[in-house]
């Protein structure tokens, strides 16, 4: 008898069912070996960074962007060679100026490096900052040595003398010679000026200093006079005696101005007294009127002395510059109060305005 095609097909279809049920008691039945482990080829579910996205920014190298870009902004700003000031209307000096603070303290050797840059303002900006807000350079011998090779090597005169204030702030006793040096013979005049004027400052400069005096040039002499200020007592009144007899106006002056206003050397207030006499009608820029004044305040000049800084502040009032008549108005009324204010009276009507304040003022203040 013939098989029915639908039983065949029926059983067919058992055999498979039961076939895929007895693959499944071996492979996932209770009694099937345990299945290792499968390593995961599927792609990772997290998401690829994005070469286009935007990423955090460097600060190292935006700081360094910067300072390149206040480094263009001064190549940029006209500097000669003879300039000894930064040109204040330039908006590449305005942006560097005001970025000094952060400079130096972001970084100050990259700004101390900058000593060594080929264009004159840069370097002129780099210790502008050093000398405002600079710390390290004082401290640090390398740092220091640095500064001091650029100052030996530097030709601008406006960078000179700043330079020169520098240097002298270095606390580097090692350095001592190669600044003496520097004072002694740098062709940079405004670099040596700079460090004549504030020369005692430097180990053994009061010594120095007097040694050069005698053979200076009359400029050199008031500076070196003027560095003496702050000097040890013994060079110092010994370069002022002689400055007060010599022929040299200007160091002469600020030989005075360090008597009366530092209140130095008191035993030479009769060397400046002498001085005056001797001063016909003083330049612009003089101080010999308001030293006058200021040894009858601090009482240096007494009794008979006190009288003639009295007489010869009456005398330098009457004519010469304006500066210094005012200067001397004052000096009379410093020393001798008691007829100084009817002296006032007849410069009320002065030809020249400063003195005519001046006049008013002492005036008014007088008891």
């Amino acid at each position: 008898m013939a098989r029915s095609p639908r039983r065949s097909r029926a059983r067919a279809a058992s055999g498979w069912l039961a076939g895929c049920f007895g693959v499944w008691l071996v492979a996932c039945g209770p009694n099937a070996p345990p299945v290792a482990d499968v390593p995961d080829l599927l792609p990772s579910a997290e998401v690829p960074p994005d070469a286009s996205a935007p990423r955090a920014p460097d600060p190292e190298a935006k700081a360094r962007e910067e300072l390149a870009a206040l480094v263009r902004g001064l190549e940029g700003c006209s500097f000669d060679a003879e300039a000894l000031m930064p040109p204040e209307e330039c908006p590449g000096w305005q942006r560097w100026e005001a970025a000094e603070p952060k400079l130096v303290e972001r970084d100050e050797a990259k700004v101390a490096a900058l000593l060594a840059h080929d264009a004159p303002l840069v370097r002129y900006g780099a210790a502008s900052a050093l000398l405002a807000h600079g710390v390290r350079h004082i401290t640090e011998l390398p740092l220091a040595e640095a500064i001091v090779s650029q100052a030996e090597a530097e030709q601008h005169p406006g960078v000179g003398g700043l330079l020169a204030q520098l240097v002298l702030k270095l606390d580097q006793p090692s350095l001592a010679q190669r600044l003496r040096t520097l004072l002694l013979s740098h062709p940079n005049r405004e670099l040596r000026a700079g460090l004549m004027a504030r020369g005692a400052l430097l180990e053994g400069g009061s010594e120095l200093l007097a040694a050069l005096f005698d053979k200076a040039t009359d400029e050199d002499k008031a500076l070196i006079v003027e560095g003496l200020w702050l000097g040890e007592e013994f060079f110092t009144c010994s370069v002022f005696a002689r400055a007060l007899k010599g022929s040299a106006f200007q160091a002469a002056d600020r030989a005075a101005y360090g008597i009366a206003f530092g209140e130095r050397c008191p035993k030479l207030v009769g060397a400046v007294l002498r001085w005056v006499m001797g001063v016909k009608e003083a330049p612009r820029g003089s101080v010999v009127g308001s030293a006058l004044g200021e040894l009858c305040r601090t009482g240096a000049a007494r009794g008979g002395e006190r009288i003639l800084a009295a007489n010869q502040a009456r005398r330098l009032s009457a004519r010469g510059e304006p500066e210094v008549r005012a200067g001397a108005l004052q000096a009379v009324m410093r020393c001798d109060s008691r007829t100084g204010a009817h002296f006032m009276r007849g410069y009320l009507n002065d030809a020249e305005p400063l003195v005519r304040e001046a006049a008013a003022r002492l005036l008014e203040a007088s008891p």
